[in-house]
């Protein structure tokens, strides 16, 4: 097996499937109460929880949606919402993946990433959150378990500009690995940042089957997404910006796209701003929704986006 950190974690640490879906909790600002709609629900099925991001086409966040300003649909049928509530103290669980294949070895944009995710760790950072680091090209390796130190996850991002860059990617298999479980990773939002050109040239498993996979573990998926602007990249921008919008798209995230040192700032900004506008909503089940439905979630708030992860 290829070393890329001779100081680093073995892959028997690896920490992640997919992990389960809750609620991120980015802002410490006042935010509305909830907003109880009805009793709980008659059906003998358990009311069901949908989070969300509300955001306006700028990227800022919409922290005061009201649920009547909200429609839920299950299959082509509306649910009745029970209560709608921000989604801003819960504890939270960000995964930082690093891209540290052949492809990425005269980026010179990576030690700035570093920099900048670690700048945008502490600004967000609260006591009762988990992270962890995974650096991938041919394989996933850890840098950093899960931990509530932030020192550690600092000093493991530290590691990643002194990396040997080469070999293949294997994206997809790195999203989806099964690796160590513990209590500390099933707490909170799931959010993964992932940072890379979004290449694949030698997972196992297919794009679809990763999309399954975070859709079935409830993990939100956010796209750093390195463009570099010479002739080889601008062939294929395309085709890798459809990947990052697809794996986004799906599990409730958005695609950063960074071509430029100045793109950071504004990309990490616009991620905590989206991570403010964060609801729970409960809606009322039908005994028919035990069966795969696809949901929708609409607003009639002029200039809102809801994003949520799909079915």
């Amino acid at each position: 097996m290829r070393s890329f950190f001779p100081l680093i974690v073995p892959f028997g640490f690896l920490l992640v499937t997919c992990v389960a879906n809750t609620e991120p909790t980015l802002s410490r600002q006042a935010a509305p109460a909830a907003t109880p709609l009805s009793a709980a629900a008659t059906d003998t099925a358990a009311p069901t929880t949908l989070r969300f991001l509300a955001v306006d086409h700028d990227g800022n966040p919409v922290t005061d949606l009201r649920a009547e300003e909200l429609s839920v649909q299950v299959g082509k049928q509306s649910r009745k919402i029970v209560s709608l509530s921000p989604a801003s103290t819960d504890p939270r669980t960000i995964g930082v993946f690093f891209d540290i294949s052949g492809s990425r070895r005269a980026d010179r944009l990576i030690p700035v990433e570093v920099q900048a995710t670690a700048k945008f760790l502490a600004s967000i950072w609260q006591r009762d959150d988990v992270g962890f680091v995974i650096a991938f090209g041919e394989i996933p390796v850890t840098l950093a378990k899960p931990t509530n130190d932030l020192q550690q996850i600092e000093s493991a991002l530290q590691k990643i500009p002194e990396a040997t860059y080469r070999g293949s990617t294997a994206l997809y298999d790195s999203l989806c690995a099964v690796g160590i479980t513990g209590s500390q990773t099933g707490r909170g939002e799931k959010l993964f940042i992932v940072v890379g050109d979004f290449e694949d040239n030698s997972s196992h498993k297919s794009e679809q089957k990763m999309i399954e996979t975070i859709r079935q573990e409830g993990v939100r998926i956010f796209p750093l997404l390195r463009l570099e602007d010479n002739e080889r990249r601008v062939s294929n921008v395309r085709r890798l910006t459809k990947i990052a919008k697809d794996i986004a798209g799906e599990s409730g995230g958005d695609v950063l796209t960074v071509s430029t040192e100045k793109d950071l700032d504004n990309v990490f900004r616009r991620l905590t701003n989206e991570l403010r506008g964060a609801y729970r909503l409960t809606y009322e089940p039908s005994p028919h929704d035990s069966k795969p439905k696809e949901r929708r979630v609409q607003t009639t708030r002029r200039n809102a986006v809801i994003l949520f992860q799909k079915d």
